[in-house]
């Protein structure tokens, strides 16, 4: 039984449905399953049909489940029966509609013996063919089988067809057929007569096109060589043979591997022929077209001329000049005919150490050694030979190394260059020299899930930002293009970071990351995170060393991110110190911006699901007043001041702000956006005052008695403190029913003070006040945004070499001038911490050498 299915091909589809019913319907039936299983046709005595027997029913099914191919199992899959599976089957491959008719019709009308290898084929096509149209209810009868099989014939079986005709019997497939095959003409070839003479008149296989033989017609070289197609010869001429323009000219194929430069002696070459173009002298159009090898096949002969060879004999040179040598670029070897060199009077004798060659006195001018059985003529290198020799190789050197193609070109579009244009090697030098990359591939696949791959790539910038950080670190996964960015003060944070974000991402999608792909860094290439995603399960492919190419989107959504950013920073007037709040707002922006490769939709939503809330967005870099918490001022202080919005906190729903002056972090959601105008405190780092403020007189003593002691008490921290190095994009908050964190009018604020309370006095005595008469005036003072703030900033800025400078000169001019001695620090004291002083001068301070 398993035999038998074994032997049953699998149904892979329409084209083999036909094949696979017949041999699994014969299956079935040697083990009687097919007429009381399949058809369902056994009936009983009273003529009505039997219950199927279970376990032939589920016998048959597995035989036609394990008989069909595993992509179609979708077909049969929900089959309870035989008798189900085998008529899905036929619905879904047995096509007996008008266009498979059609299609099969002109299949076999179409057919004619010079389209295949062999009559053979052509015979088993034809029959293949109209049996699938009779299992189609085509009826396509026995004679007209046997009639279109004759008419798919060529001309040169017209007589069999008129034997047939006059013979009287009845045309039928199978004796056509064997017709067909009795007058195939078989081929015996001897490989070692081939390369010289003909031997024997041995029959030859024909060619339906050319019309010669030795070889079948889709190996046919007329066409491809631009050849039309050689008349066939009509109904009287079948047994005469196409002969050549210019006379039968034949010569030898051979096998064996020859030099360009050798020449050999054919006794059964009628005329004198080169392969290389470069050893004709005076070329002109030859009147011989083709020439017939040894086994009938035709080469096309290109042009005619003489050929100067120098040949040694008895260590005498000799010169002579070969007329009348063809050029046939498809000739395996140089020839020159000896029947030709007889011809003029000179001798040629052949022996078993060689060949020799005597002019009309008897002087022996040529030898030849015996080489692979065939003679070769002893030559030595002319001019000719040495520029046929050095045709490619030899100009790709002299052209600086130009390609083949600059080559062929030069050769019909210049003069001077003469040989075959085919390289005969590879260039090494050029190899060494021009070897460039190779290409990079658009890469279009995607990730089929969230989390199936993401791409990450660390970036180094050129400046510090004010909390000293100087990379940053992307991972963008593929699939729904979400961005997650980490600014990082060193690489060695880098691997914490990533572990971190392993952790938020999974947690947050219920995913988990198949595919990590990074460069080939140190930070990305460690043992710490080698073992960290074999852990987790984590595959880690790197790209190659200065290919950044293979990790391209990681590379892309860097540069997005930086444009985006500088594109901010520059439209708010922020210097590049600010740079980290940027890319990090830069990034929270791109994740809720539409992408082509996401049909338009933005990667929040394929990351969360939902479709991003842009109404909390405002200008980046804009000014906006602040509240200040009540616990944080006093009774007539004013209520907001103003700040510089830098972006989106993670942690909050509100928004981070920078003081312009103390580059204090404030995080709040009271806030009034004035978004018409950009950052005043850019160039600057303070507010803007005018150059003179005049102060009031000093204010009474009661006025500070009158201070309220809840306001007077120490200030809560609240969310402003220095620059902590932002690391983590903003995600995406949760819509719940708070209040939404978005600025409202001054009108809607409500008023923190409790305008019944009574006051109170103080009962401190006032302090006086030093010098109360003086009125003190401000002026306004030059901050560079870019100068150093601290030794550590001064240390890692651009500008290091120029700082340090300064401090050694400084440092010299102490000591020179002795302001200061080292001692001992005494028990029980502190020392005085240190203040960065220096500054940039101004153009004002330069010009007056200050």
């Amino acid at each position: 039984m398993s035999s038998l299915i074994s032997q049953v091909e699998k149904l892979k589809g329409r084209d083999n449905y036909g094949s696979w019913k017949v041999e699994m319907r014969a299956a079935l039936r040697i083990e009687k399953l097919w007429t009381d299983v399949v058809e369902m046709k056994t009936k009983d005595e009273k003529g009505v049909l039997k219950q199927v027997d279970p376990e032939k029913d589920e016998a048959a099914l597995a035989r036609i489940t394990l008989c069909v191919d595993k992509s179609l199992h979708s077909h049969i899959r929900t089959a309870d029966s035989a008798f189900m599976a085998w008529n899905s089957l036929a619905k879904a491959f047995d096509d007996s509609g008008l266009l498979r008719r059609v299609m099969l019709l002109q299949d076999l009308s179409s057919c004619r013996l010079v389209d295949f290898e062999s009559p053979s084929a052509y015979c088993d096509k034809l029959i293949t063919t109209a049996q699938k149209l009779n299992d189609l209810n085509f009826v396509v009868s026995d004679e007209w089988l046997g009639s279109l099989l004759l008419a798919g014939l060529p001309l040169d079986y017209r007589p069999m067809i008129m034997g047939l005709e006059n013979s009287g019997v009845n045309i039928t497939a199978d004796l056509v057929k064997c017709r067909i095959l009795q007058d195939v003409l078989t081929t015996s070839t001897n490989n070692e007569s081939a390369l010289f003479v003909k031997k024997g008149n041995k029959k030859k296989i024909k060619c339906f096109k050319c019309n010669l033989y030795g070889h079948y017609a889709n190996k046919c070289g007329a066409s491809a060589q631009g050849n039309e197609s050689v008349s066939k010869p009509d109904r009287g001429d079948r047994e005469r043979k196409q002969r050549p323009k210019g006379g039968d000219r034949r010569t030898f194929l051979t096998a064996v591997s020859t030099s360009s430069n050798s020449w050999y002696l054919d006794s059964g070459s009628s005329c004198h022929i080169t392969n290389t173009e470069g050893h004709l002298l005076d070329a002109k159009s030859s009147d011989v077209t083709t020439i017939a090898t040894a086994d009938n096949n035709n080469m096309l002969v290109n042009k005619q001329g003489r050929v100067e060879l120098k040949v040694e004999a008895n260590g005498n040179i000799f010169d002579i000049d070969v007329t009348d040598t063809l050029y046939v670029p498809g000739a395996t070897a140089n020839l020159l005919s000896v029947s030709k060199i007889v011809k003029n009077g000179n001798k040629v004798v052949f022996s078993k150490q060689g060949a020799r060659v005597y002019d009309k006195n008897g002087i022996l001018f040529a030898t030849a050694d015996i080489e692979n059985s065939i003679y070769r003529l002893n030559v030595v290198p002319t001019q000719s030979s040495f520029l046929a020799a050095a045709s490619t190789d030899l100009w790709h050197h002299r052209l600086g190394h130009l390609n083949q193609k600059g080559i062929e070109y030069l050769k019909d579009n210049a003069s001077g260059i003469t040989g075959d244009t085919k390289m005969s090697k590879i260039c090494e030098i050029c190899i060494r020299g021009k070897h460039a990359r190779s290409p990079f591939r658009n890469s279009t696949k995607r990730a089929d899930e969230i989390l199936g791959l993401i791409h990450s790539d660390l970036c180094c910038m050129e400046t510090a930002s004010i909390g000293g950080a100087r990379y940053m670190l992307t991972c963008l996964d593929d699939y729904s293009r979400y961005v997650h960015v980490y600014t990082l003060k060193e690489k060695s944070q880098v691997a914490g970071k990533l572990k971190e974000f392993c952790a938020l991402v999974e947690n947050q999608t219920g995913q988990r990351i198949k595919l990590f792909r990074s460069d080939g860094g140190t930070e990305f290439c460690n043992s710490l995170l080698d073992s960290f995603f074999k852990s987790k399960g984590i595959v880690h492919q790197k790209s190659t060393r200065y290919t950044p190419q293979s990790n391209g989107r990681a590379e892309r959504v860097q540069r997005t991110l930086v444009e985006k950013g500088r594109s901010m920073l520059a439209d708010a007037g922020l210097s590049k110190v600010y740079w980290n709040f940027a890319v990090l707002a830069a990034a929270y922006l791109q994740n809720r911006s539409p992408a082509r490769v996401l049909d338009g939709k933005t990667p929040f939503e394929l990351w969360t699901g939902q479709k991003p809330d842009l109404s909390n967005l405002r200008v980046f870099g804009c000014e906006a007043w602040v509240q200040v918490p009540k616990q944080r001022r006093k009774k007539w202080d004013e209520k907001s001041e103003k700040l510089i919005f830098i972006g989106y906190p993670e942690d909050y729903k509100a928004y981070r702000f920078i003081h312009p002056r103390t580059k204090d972090l404030v995080v709040s959601r009271d806030v009034v956006f004035m978004e018409g105008s950009g950052s005043s405190e850019v160039e600057d780092g303070i507010e803007s005052l005018p150059t003179e403020v005049p102060v009031s007189l000093p204010v009474p003593a009661a006025t500070e008695s009158q201070e309220d002691p809840e306001t007077s008490q120490v200030k809560q921290e609240t969310q402003q403190n220095k620059e902590d190095d932002p690391t983590l994009v903003p995600l995406p908050g949760c819509s719940d029913d708070e209040e939404d964190f978005l600025g409202w009018d001054d009108s809607v604020i409500p008023d923190d003070d409790d305008g019944g309370s009574s006051l109170r006095r103080s009962e401190r005595v006032p302090k006086p006040r030093t010098f109360p008469d003086y009125v003190t005036y401000y002026t306004q003072g030059t901050f560079d945004a870019d100068e150093p703030l601290t030794y550590e900033q001064a240390v890692e800025s651009p500008d290091a070499a120029s700082w340090n400078l300064a401090m050694e000169d400084e440092f010299s001019s102490l000591k020179k001038n002795e302001t200061f001695s080292v001692v001992e620090l005494p028990a029980g004291k502190k020392t005085l911490s240190t203040r960065w002083v220096y500054r940039i001068k101004g153009k004002l301070c330069v010009e007056k050498g200050t």
